[in-house]
Order: C-alpha cells, then sequence, then structure tokens
C-alpha cells in the first residue's frame, strides 16, 4: 500500500470525526492534568493573538507551510486534523510513542512546528486522504 496516495475518507471516519472533534477541542483547551495545562501554555506562546482567537472561536488555527508556502488548517485533534487549505487534502501524522499519552496541545504544536520548519518531511511521510474537513457542531464555551 502506497501511504501517500489520496483516498476518500470512508464515511465512518467522517461521523467519527464530526462526533468527536468538539471533546477534542475542548480538551485542548481545558484539560484537567498538570501536563495538560503545560502544554496548552507553550502552543499558546507559539501561536499568534489571530491563530489563538481562530483556535478557540473556529476549532482550528492555520500555519503556511515553509517550503511551499500553503495554508494548513490545524483542527483540534489527532488523526486527519491537519487540512491543506487549497485543496481540502487531509494529514495525518503524531508521534508514536507506546504507552506514553501526550497532551493535545504537544501534538498540535508539534505538528505547527513541523509544518513551519521542515515541511518537505511532512509532505514526504504523512499518510494522506481526500477532501474533507472536520466540522464543529457545538460552540466552545
Amino acid at each position: 500500500m502506497d501511504p501517500l496516495r489520496t483516498e476518500v475518507l470512508p464515511d465512518a471516519a467522517l461521523r467519527y470525526l464530526l462526533r468527536h472533534v468538539p471533546s477534542r477541542l475542548s480538551q485542548l483547551l481545558r484539560g484537567r492534568r498538570r501536563g495538560d495545562a503545560r502544554a496548552r501554555k507553550l502552543l499558546l506562546e507559539h501561536l499568534t493573538p489571530e491563530q489563538q482567537e481562530s483556535l478557540v472561536r473556529l476549532g482550528y488555527f492555520v500555519v503556511r507551510g515553509n517550503r511551499t508556502g500553503d495554508e494548513y488548517k490545524i483542527w483540534a485533534g489527532t488523526t486527519y486534523n491537519v487540512v491543506r487549505v487549497r485543496d481540502g487534502v487531509r494529514f495525518c501524522f503524531q508521534p508514536h510513542l507506546p504507552h506514553v499519552r501526550l497532551p493535545l496541545a504537544d501534538i498540535v504544536l508539534g505538528q505547527a512546528l513541523l509544518l513551519r520548519h521542515d515541511e518537505d518531511r511532512v509532505l514526504r511521510m504523512t499518510v494522506r486522504y481526500g477532501r474533507t474537513e472536520p466540522t464543529r457542531r457545538t460552540p466552545v464555551a
């Protein structure tokens, strides 16, 4: 199987995203563990005020890739949560650390930093899916 081929996201996966994106955003913005709070603080230190507002209001923020200049929406989540704005292609990349629970904010920050500073690696190593985009059904309080 070629990990870089583009496919349409299965309906079951899209339903999962629609159901869980609001809870993931809540976890990102209001996690209860001490590590979550530190990770959230670090994420916010790396985001511009516009990106912070977008994350709270829309559930994602936009970063620009360093090589192509493409913009990517990074949604609160860990699986297929990065969407290239120009064509809607979704990307999946996250750290693989067995038996370790990383705070969601650390995962999202890592994705943003990789896109900003090593977009080539992201494009070479990620799994891509067709044009779909998670949506938020509930506003963030």
